[in-house]
């Protein structure tokens, strides 16, 4: 609810106008979830890039920034896109950040080369380390 002194209805008799009152509603965003001035976001992340490093671009309120995964990324990591959130209520030159989830994105099938060497990755790692050998 926002007041607006000033700007309401006339008083009787030519009396000075009231106050005016605003009631604002703000619907959920199907993207982002606000938390303050922040804003939380999922953002896929393909399997190969998780486990080897890559780039994949965020949503932000003001179009897509990249954000770069470092390789051995976890499932649900969180990074944090400074200043790319809400503006501060009365302070317009500041913003909140923007959250990002690492959310893991599986293939829906393989390949027969892509099962192959996934099968012999799972082999190498199945094998024991020249240290524990000794």
């Amino acid at each position: 609810r926002v007041r607006v002194a000033g700007e309401g209805n006339p008083g009787m008799g030519a009396g000075k106008p009231g106050d005016l009152y605003l009631v604002v509603t703000v619907l959920p965003n199907p993207r982002f979830e606000r938390q303050g001035d922040n804003l939380t976001t999922e953002v896929d992340v393909p399997y190969l890039d998780a486990m080897l490093g890559g780039e994949v671009e965020v949503p932000t309120m003001t179009g897509k920034v990249a954000l770069r995964i470092p390789e051995l990324t976890q499932n649900g990591r969180q990074f944090r896109l400074a200043g790319k959130g809400m503006p501060a209520l009365g302070h317009p030159d500041r913003h909140g950040d923007i959250l990002a989830r690492v959310r893991i994105r599986m293939p829906d099938h393989l390949t027969r080369a892509q099962r192959e060497h996934l099968e012999a990755l799972r082999d190498l790692d199945a094998e024991p380390v020249a240290s524990e050998r000794s």
